[in-house]
């Protein structure tokens, strides 16, 4: 599975259409928020444009957080040290550690 940034769009009548980690966040988030508000012995919002507020205010964290994925997939690495022999095995082909270490991109 890709990374991927994704989005969170909320409409007026509190309607969420959500992709990517951003969407991934969102629905974490919600759950945390309704799981709260039950726990203090209040009822989550109904109305659909106080909805559409709530759902909005977490949408724009959710999509805040996601900016990680552009950061992560233009510079991050993994480096393979000289040391790690004993990588998996794989009929044909070298997998021995390499002679220097090397970094290679995450995507």
């Amino acid at each position: 599975m890709a990374m991927t940034q994704g989005t969170v769009s909320v409409a007026a009548d509190g309607t969420v259409t959500k992709s990517g980690l951003a969407g991934e966040v969102y629905d974490a988030m919600w759950s945390d928020y309704t799981t709260a508000i039950l726990a203090a012995g209040a009822q989550v919002p109904t109305d659909p444009a106080q909805l559409a507020k709530i759902r909005k205010s977490i949408a724009a964290s959710a999509k805040g957080q996601a900016l990680c994925i552009p950061h992560i997939t233009t510079n991050g690495s993994a480096q393979v040290d000289t040391g790690l022999s004993g990588l998996q095995r794989v009929s044909g082909v070298d997998t021995q550690a390499p002679s220097v270490t090397k970094s290679v991109p995450l995507v």
